[in-house]
């Protein structure tokens, strides 16, 4: 299963940090900020068969990445790993697209509400 860690702005090391793929960067400050107001988490994805590959995604290119990677599953199943918990996400694909057009489920919750449930 896929594992994507969520990055903490006080246990990240570095003074800027960026996606590896759309390269959003903020200063550490402004991320403190962003991820307190749940408008923006970065997760390092462990690459499944290969340890030593690691990707930081903003949460917005982690899903768009787990699309690539899991094309034609009828489950996306991966976990994010917080301080104090690990959540099973369970995706199906065509939800996922309006999951990320900010339908994200009937109730009308959206990717901010998603974000902010994370500890």
């Amino acid at each position: 299963m896929l594992e994507a860690a969520i990055i903490y702005p006080t246990k990240h090391r570095k003074k800027i940090i960026s996606c590896d793929d759309c390269g959003i960067e903020y200063a550490k400050s402004e991320y403190k900020a962003l991820f307190s107001n749940s408008k923006i988490k970065y997760f390092k994805l462990t690459h499944p068969e290969d340890k030593t590959i690691k990707f930081i995604f903003c949460h917005d290119c982690l899903f768009d990445n787990l699309k690539k990677v899991l094309v034609g599953e009828e489950i996306i199943e991966f976990a994010i790993v917080s301080k104090k918990y690990e959540y099973i996400c369970h995706f199906y694909p065509e939800d996922l697209f309006l999951e990320l057009e900010g339908e994200f489920n009937d109730e009308g919750e959206g990717m901010d509400d998603f974000l902010s449930s994370l500890e």
